[in-house]
């Protein structure tokens, strides 16, 4: 395959290279497609990047499948990648958003797969997908994934607290760049920090595509284990496609995932043994109170 023109400004994600080259989300997914019986079958995928599970689907005996990608360049990418496979005729890709098509008539689809997430799971636009694959599922569809779980667990860390904001002792004024800091959640991988874990991770919340989940808080009580600082708490997800789980725990060190840092806006004392209510907003803002 020949490379795009240079000259190009890439208009998508960097993270797309390392996804290509990670071998244990790409075996995961493809364990996944070929012990769900998907011969014979009709595949709606939303979200295919450069075409490579629409591959694996097919060479899993799909009948079909379509799928779309609304970014122009990596579309032209899957689309050469899937025109130059042996399954190009069982393949139909849209150059569209999954919100664009099909909106008069559908083929029945027997599985409609997308693996929109991001590090804390709905970045990627999860319930615009949601929506849509909701408005284009039958009774019996299958939906893969068919549950995502987050999981969070309290942190202290300088490291990562450093990564967003200033402590100049030598110029307090530079603490004028705090009122930038992130409130919410940023990407991190946290096998390159010092991290002290201050409790066992919990399970937060639990998301289903087919679910019409309101966008509201969610909040857990979390038990400390340590007497330490908290600044802030890692999550990550537990993803079940089938019967493979891909999980971006911090106690993994395969993949392209990160973790999400979701930082509180001061750090606080916490008491071993005490119990905490954690609360996280719909952004990924992040409170702790006595609970």
């Amino acid at each position: 395959m020949k490379t795009m023109n240079k000259k190009i400004a890439r208009s998508f994600d960097s993270w797309h290279f390392a996804m290509m080259n990670d071998d244990t989300r790409n075996k995961s997914l493809e364990y996944c497609f070929r012990t769900m019986s998907l011969a014979d079958k009709t595949v709606l995928e939303i979200g295919t990047g450069a075409g490579l599970t629409a591959i694996q689907m097919a060479k899993a005996g799909a009948r079909h499948i379509y799928t779309c990608e609304f970014n122009l360049q990596l579309f032209e990418v899957a689309k050469t990648v899937i025109a130059q496979s042996p399954y190009a005729n069982k393949i139909t890709i849209f150059d569209k958003h999954s919100s664009e098509i099909f909106l008069k008539e559908q083929p029945r689809f027997d599985v409609i797969f997308s693996e929109t997430l991001d590090c804390r799971v709905i970045g990627e636009g999860f319930y615009t997908v949601a929506n849509d694959i909701r408005r284009l599922a039958n009774e019996n569809t299958t939906i893969i994934p068919n549950k995502v779980q987050q999981f969070e667990y309290l942190v202290e860390s300088k490291d990562l607290h450093q990564l967003n904001c200033c402590l100049s002792s030598s110029e307090p004024a530079l603490e004028a760049i705090n009122s930038f800091s992130t409130e919410t959640y940023f990407p991190v991988r946290t096998r390159n920090f010092e991290i002290l874990p201050l409790s066992d991770p919990v399970l937060i919340k639990e998301y289903c595509y087919l679910d019409d989940q309101p966008k509201k808080h969610v909040s857990q009580k979390v038990n400390s284990n340590r007497s330490s600082c908290c600044h802030g708490l890692i999550s990550f997800f537990n993803a079940h496609f089938g019967r493979s789980i891909i999980s971006n725990t911090s106690l993994s060190t395969a993949g392209h995932w990160h973790q999400a840092y979701h930082p509180l806006t001061t750090p606080r004392n916490l008491t071993v043994g005490e119990s905490y209510q954690i609360s996280i907003n719909f952004n990924g803002k992040v409170e702790a109170n006595n609970a």
